[in-house]
């Protein structure tokens, strides 16, 4: 079979490969529905430091600690153990997946995004970090008294769950179904 007689043959079942890509795009979309339905809950901090230093990924590694968790869980907000597994190392995992913190050091900047399912307890859990390591940063670095942490942007929780994920679902099960349909209409025999 030649380019042009396949490009006639895809013409021709054009409503084949259009089934497919929708129908496993929808698939996929649903899937990433099901298992990844969370909230996003951001905050941005600047940290202001009189020496300098790379105190923002110092900070960083502190928030990923067990006892900055510990203290997230013990402050005055709705965070509890319960809300993330009980074993240590699964605990940890699922710590660094729900809190991802980007920096740019040579301004300072630290934001801190939350994912929850739960946008409350996002939310919640967002002020919780804010708060413990604005009271607690001393911990993490032997700089003393010479950093201060200000609040550029308040925490705030998206009204809709995060959809970076459905978004790439459904154009890899739309890219996913398109190969399938061609695949099909071109092995099909007359």
């Amino acid at each position: 079979m030649n380019l042009k007689d396949a490009g006639q043959r895809i013409w021709r079942r054009k409503g084949l490969v259009f089934l497919t890509t929708f129908l496993t795009a929808v698939l996929l979309f649903d899937l990433a529905i099901i298992q990844s339905v969370e909230y996003k809950a951001g905050t941005k901090l600047l940290i202001i430091q009189k020496q300098s230093s790379n105190l923002t990924k110092i900070l960083e590694q502190g928030i990923y600690s067990d006892i900055f968790f510990e203290k997230v869980v013990n402050s005055a907000y709705d965070v509890a153990a319960s809300d993330f597994s009980r074993e240590t190392g699964e605990r940890r995992k699922e710590w660094r997946k729900r809190v991802k913190i980007s920096t740019k050091e040579d301004l300072g900047l630290m934001e801190i995004n939350v994912f929850y399912p739960e946008r409350n307890k996002a939310e919640q859990i967002s002020r919780a970090i804010v708060s413990t390591l604005k009271a607690n940063h001393q911990l993490y670095h032997g700089l003393s008294d010479d950093i201060e942490i200000r609040t550029l942007d308040y925490t705030w929780a998206d009204s809709s769950p995060a959809t970076d994920q459905l978004y790439s679902a459904t154009a890899l099960g739309a890219l996913l179904g398109f190969l399938i349909g061609l695949g099909l209409t071109l092995r099909r025999i007359d």
